[in-house]
């Protein structure tokens, strides 16, 4: 079978196939959307360019020439040709005084991710793949940016210049996201299928999208068209999924669904073997016992309504959810049980509309919830050990925003936020003699916040000022500054410099007791002004972007200071007895992190080439931990180099990504298992190899049909990659005198993969 595709992909090599757009009448803004996916190419545009243009493209089929002229003719629109697949439309008679006012990177690292200085967005997921991913993953994909990591190899446990992965808000259609992903982690918990487009936010991040002081990826599900309609299956060696968009009443209402689900209930793969492996590290976790379960699953749905051309409504609602039971034997011959549910699921309903020509209104509801549900029981020879993890989040939030364009060269933004949380937690730890509650606290908290922002554009030049303040009852007043400024020197250059203060009601703690799964061994708290500070975040970045022709060059310089973090929240452990708060033993401080990130890329015909480079410094200062000193973060992957090339055939893509770090920070014990120093050591350096090809198999008029092959780690190197310290709580003496145990983690080894997808 892999020899019959492999022969498919080389006689599609040099076989151009004269693609038609067919017949169509609606909005331009909509036909240009299957124009891009027909024809392979981007258009980039003013929104206002086109929001009262219509086509009716009377031929049967016509070409993408055929298309540019009809767009001049009916629409009074020129098509400049940027690169190989990129135009910019703009009116006629504005030939001869187009100033681009910003450097945009069409085609970053993959043809469907476009950069500017203050974000990254991916768009249309099935025509390109990424070395080592057969099916795109949307938060995998962001970590080939410079600055972004994953310490564990994990999809969601994001690193994005030397913050936390709970400093980074995960958000779909506006409904927030606290699972973990799929296989604790190693999948996104969003579908692909579901998402139309992707962005990511670091250095600049805007004022109504607060809550978090590192990153803000924002998922987008778009309203459909008639050009949108689609029925979708896609399986893998890990799961299979559907999805569809459709409209019902008079195109009126659109609906986008999915679903998707683990094959590991039904059988098991070579890529799933090795998922688990590296999951369920000292686990004791066996694939080969049937009594053993371990399942997930998704679903979500969005329902668009055109109230009028101007005027549209969506709701959307998702859920996640993970499931883990387990029944055997441990190394020493104990039996053991673990059961472990996790979900996420939430809804949101969304308006926005055109009041004028220059004012626009969005208003959002959403609610998201996160249940975490964990029971671990060891049966010994004289006693039975229990341990149970409980934690629960409700998350309420309303926006209102107004965007007023003034004038061609001054726009503004102000909105209000209302924000509601509840969390609550429970740790305990049992047996027969002995039984404590290691942490137990339910928390609420009602904020409110108001954004203003504003943005005066030039030729050469670009000042967004603005600020977000909060009210709340922890902090009277939270005044979040941000500023950015650009300077254009010339149509190939531009420079820019940035500061934000950034705030975070809400954090992970790790409590590393007595669970067995590394993956999994935090919790979400809330802040309360005593244990648990508001996280405050300066933000400082100085960079450029540099363009010409197909080469581009990309550096930004950065410094942050990040006050409020916890030594739990860095997996830091303690000596402390006094238990009685369940969190008395924690302690507060700070985190310094600075670096530089670079990337240059290069393209020739089809190849592209294109690599990176990350250096970062950071370090933690907490009060009672390490003598009072600074000790490197567990995020502080001081050097990283990302290597990727890639060709485009007429229907394949194929590319190979070489990958190096340096390794991570680990503590050490000394031989009565007591700590003796806080992350001065580092791991081996790691590198991995990887491949993906994409190869489309059928695409006409009814149907299209990929597949796909990723051989991750092409030679198996398997490195620890993490070291984890837990306290050990067997008996009443473990409190007054700590005991500590310390695990070894490998990184995934050699994993291939292969996915197909139909879509019609």
């Amino acid at each position: 079978m892999v020899a019959v595709f492999l022969f498919q992909v080389f006689v599609a090599y040099g076989q151009e196939v004269k693609k038609t757009l067919l017949f169509k009448s609606g909005k331009t803004a909509d036909i240009l959307k299957e124009a891009e996916t027909v024809f392979g190419v981007y258009y980039s545009y003013a929104d206002s360019l086109l929001s009262d243009k219509y086509l009716e493209l009377k031929e049967n089929k016509i070409t993408l020439t055929e298309f540019h002229l009809i767009l001049l003719k009916d629409n009074n629109l020129s098509v400049i040709h940027i690169d190989d697949n990129m135009y910019a439309l703009i009116a006629k008679e504005e030939d001869k005084a187009l100033v681009l006012s910003e450097i945009v990177i069409n085609g970053y690292l993959l043809n469907t991710i476009i950069k500017d200085w203050k974000k990254t967005t991916l768009c249309s997921f099935n025509s390109e793949v990424l070395p080592g991913v057969s099916d795109f993953d949307v938060l995998r994909a962001f970590q080939y940016l410079p600055g972004v990591k994953s310490p564990n190899q994990t999809s969601s446990g994001l690193y994005v210049k030397g913050g936390g992965p709970d400093q980074n808000l995960l958000l779909w259609n506006k409904i927030k996201i606290y699972h973990p992903g799929h296989l604790f982690g190693m999948i996104s918990p969003v579908n692909p299928q579901i998402v139309d487009e992707a962005v990511m936010y670091s250095a600049v991040i805007p004022a109504e999208l607060g809550s978090r002081t590192s990153s803000v990826v924002e998922l987008k599900s778009n309203s459909i068209s008639t050009a949108d309609k689609s029925f979708n299956l896609g399986i893998d060696m890990l799961h299979a999924d559907l999805s569809q968009k459709t409209l019902f009443y008079k195109d009126k209402i659109g609906i986008i669904y999915s679903f998707r689900k683990s094959l590991a209930p039904f059988f098991t793969t070579p890529t799933y073997e090795s998922y688990t492996e590296k999951v369920f590290q000292n686990s004791g976790f066996s694939l080969n016992d049937k009594r053993n379960n371990f399942d997930f699953w998704d679903g979500a749905v969005v329902i668009d309504y055109s109230i009028t051309d101007k005027t549209k409504l969506s709701f959307s609602s998702i859920y996640i959810g993970n499931n883990l039971d387990f029944e055997g034997l441990s190394s020493q011959s104990e039996k053991q049980g673990q059961k472990m549910e996790i979900e996420n699921f939430g809804s949101s309903i969304q308006i926005c509309s055109e009041l004028t020509g220059r004012l626009h209104f969005c208003s959002a509801i959403q609610l998201s919830g996160y249940d975490f549900y964990y029971n671990r029981r060891v049966d010994k020879e004289i006693r039975t050990d229990t341990f149970l993890k409980e934690n629960e989040v409700l998350d309420i939030t309303a926006d209102l925003s107004f965007r007023y364009k003034a004038s061609d060269f001054v726009s503004f933004h102000a909105g209000y936020q209302f924000s509601g949380y509840s969390i609550a937690h429970m740790i305990r730890n049992d047996n027969e003699n002995f039984g404590f509650t290691l942490s137990q606290k339910n928390e609420n908290i009602i904020s409110n916040s108001t954004t203003v922002t504003a943005d005066i554009k030039k030729n050469d030049f670009e000042i967004q000022a603005g600020s977000r303040f909060t009210f709340n009852a922890l902090t009277p007043l939270l005044f979040e500054p941000r500023f950015n400024f650009t300077y254009i020197l010339n149509e190939h250059l531009q420079t820019f410099i940035v500061y934000e203060r950034r705030s975070q009601l809400l954090q992970q703690i790790n409590e590393n007791a007595a669970g067995d799964i590394s993956l999994e061994n935090y919790i979400w708290v809330l802040s309360d002004d005593r244990l648990i500070p508001v996280i405050l975040s300066d933000h400082f970045h100085l960079g450029a972007l540099y363009k010409r022709n197909k080469f581009v060059f990309d550096i930004d310089i950065y410094f942050k200071k990040t006050d409020g973090i916890t030594s739990f929240s860095n997996g830091v452990v303690f000596s402390s007895t006094d238990l009685s708060g369940g969190l008395a033993s924690l302690s507060n401080g700070y985190n310094i992190s600075k670096g530089i990130d670079l990337s240059l890329q290069k393209q020739i015909s089809k190849f592209k080439f294109w690599t990176s480079y990350s250096f970062l410094n950071s370090k933690n200062k907490i009060k009672g931990v390490n003598n009072d000193n600074y000790f490197n973060s567990n995020g502080n992957i001081a050097h990283s180099v990302n290597v990727t090339a890639s060709y485009q055939f007429s229907s394949s893509f194929i590319t190979l990504g070489w990958f190096w770090s340096s390794g991570k920070p680990y503590s050490v014990l000394a031989e009565n298992n007591s700590l003796v120093s806080i992350n001065d050591r580092r791991l081996a350096d790691f590198h991995s190899l990887d491949f993906s090809l994409l190869h489309t198999i059928v695409n006409n008029d009814n149907y299209n049909l990929r597949a796909g092959i990723s051989l991750n780690n092409l030679y198996n190197n398997k490195v620890v990659i993490n070291k984890e310290i837990s306290r050990l709580y067997e008996t009443s003496i473990d409190l007054a005198n700590p005991r500590y145990k310390i695990s070894d983690y490998y990184s995934l080894g050699f994993t291939p993969n292969v996915f197909f997808k139909l879509s019609i």
